[in-house]
């Protein structure tokens, strides 16, 4: 967008001398102006404008824009989204802030799975009734029982989450087939790490665990994050000194030029993006 105004005032007949300091004013401030506006357009060129209007499209700007664990960033942080969950200043602890809370939600989603599905508790109360009597304590089998589910549900989450972070697919609620691990090679976990563990096509992916995390960052707090990342990304690239609230988004140049009291010229230009 731009303005362009000439403002003359007469004092009398001879022009010469004013018409050329005037000219070449203008000249001055039209190569001010469009040098500016020329490094506007191609700053701009190689962006494309979107339009956000709601918090979902917001987010999914974010996770197409910004660099994550499945997808790292080659510039600045590489794994942005999970700094707009966590905050932290370097990747590592994004990302254990994330696997944490991640491993949070798979095993309280389990737990309720387990307690749910009634042939799974038959198995851990059988053993937890033998684990009882064998120590001579048949009143700890219901004690012995829930320490076996929270185990068996903390688990399963383990293999979750590392199935997230290979890049497989895990569904909110499982069923009993979609189950893991059983509860007779919850010794053998460590060892099978990798061996036990599998995707489901009907599950959701990383991305999809992490966007519903960042759906619990604040407002206010993921805007700032986010603009955080554009300027690391930018400092990155040999600009180190690059803030946001100092960029130039406007600019306006003028100059007055007076010939000997005989007239006035006054050169106003505009550029801005629209």
């Amino acid at each position: 967008m731009s303005h362009f105004r000439l403002h003359t005032k007469w004092n009398g007949k001879e022009r010469q001398n004013y018409l050329i300091a005037g000219t070449v004013c203008l000249l001055t401030v039209c190569a001010a102006g469009y040098a500016v506006h020329s490094f506007g357009i191609v700053s701009a060129k190689s962006r494309e404008m979107v339009v956000i209007q709601t918090e979902d499209e917001f987010q999914q700007y974010l996770l197409d824009h910004l660099g994550n664990y499945t997808d790292p960033s080659t510039c600045g942080l590489a794994y942005q989204m999970e700094y707009i969950y966590g905050g932290r200043d370097n990747d590592m602890d994004n990302l254990k802030s994330v696997a944490a809370k991640l491993l949070f939600i798979r095993e309280g989603v389990n737990f309720a799975c387990l307690m749910a599905d009634t042939g799974k508790r038959a198995q851990a109360e059988a053993l937890a009734t033998a684990i009882a009597a064998g120590f001579l304590v048949p009143p700890a089998a219901v004690v012995i029982e829930t320490a076996l589910i929270l185990c068996w549900a903390f688990a399963e989450s383990v293999l979750d989450v590392r199935e997230l972070f290979a890049g497989g697919r895990i569904p909110l609620v499982k069923t009993s087939d979609q189950w893991q691990i059983s509860l007779v090679n919850l010794s053998e976990l460590m060892s099978g790490l990798d061996t036990f563990r599998r995707s489901d096509d009907s599950g959701m992916s990383y991305e999809d665990y992490l966007q519903v995390l960042i759906l619990t960052v604040p407002k206010g707090k993921k805007v700032l994050r986010s603009m955080d990342m554009i300027e690391n990304s930018i400092r990155s690239q040999g600009r180190p000194h690059f803030c946001l609230d100092s960029c130039i988004v406007a600019l306006e140049a003028f100059a007055d030029v007076n010939a000997e009291n005989r007239k006035d010229f006054q050169v106003i230009r505009q550029y801005a993006y629209e």
